[in-house]
């Protein structure tokens, strides 16, 4: 009964920290899908980046257009424009590169979320098992008392048959007793049976002496 007792407790204790590794998975993955929800935002602010870089450059290219149309007074110009177009350049250089570490990141993000859901779904499968063996635990406990009543009530009944038994069998020397008794006083009656018929004979032979 304590071995169950203490294997119960030991089963609870899995069950409640499977219960808080669950919780945690869950925490864990709802906290990727946030970031993951992050990414996609820096995603699209990163479009517009780009987009900008994009329409800088044409501009850029425009104005250098433009500057060299205008000869020796837009040369300084010109000059201006090709920075603007340099700058829009490798922000979009720089835009790409970003662009492929997010991807990687969000590559990664997913394939984490995906495990994490995965290890979820076998912690709450884990759990259920461990809530059933708990149940089980539960119910052999209840058996195992309900056992030990029994057991205790064959127990106090085979006691009461062995003092009925015990009553009986001094019953049956008490009837023993009383059967000897009766035998004994049988024969003395039949001793004193024959005493008197001897007595009854000899009085016969005398009173036939006495006849005339």
């Amino acid at each position: 009964d304590q071995q169950g007792v203490a294997a119960k407790q030991v089963v609870d204790q899995s069950i409640r920290q499977i219960h808080e590794l669950v919780g945690e998975l869950r925490g864990s993955g709802e906290s990727l899908e946030g970031l993951q929800q992050d990414v996609k935002g820096i995603v699209g602010v990163l479009d517009v980046i780009r987009a900008i870089a994009e329409q800088t450059n044409l501009l850029a290219l425009n104005a250098a257009i433009e500057a060299a149309r205008a000869g020796e007074a837009g040369r300084g110009f010109a000059v201006v424009a090709d920075e603007v177009r340099a700058l829009a350049s490798r922000t979009q250089q720089s835009t790409g590169e970003i662009q492929g570490m997010i991807d990687r990141l969000q590559n990664a993000t997913s394939h984490t979320v995906g495990t994490m859901l995965r290890a979820g779904e076998k912690g709450e499968s884990t759990r259920n098992h461990a809530n059933q063996a708990g149940e089980s635990l539960d119910a052999i406990s209840a058996l195992i008392g309900t056992i030990n009543s029994m057991n205790a009530q064959i127990a106090a009944a085979a006691e009461e048959q062995t003092a009925v038994a015990e009553e009986i069998n001094r019953s049956v020397h008490h009837i023993a007793d009383a059967v000897d008794g009766v035998a004994s006083d049988a024969a003395q009656g039949a001793q004193t049976a024959r005493e008197l018929n001897g007595l009854a004979e000899q009085l016969q032979r005398l009173v036939g002496q006495f006849r005339i």
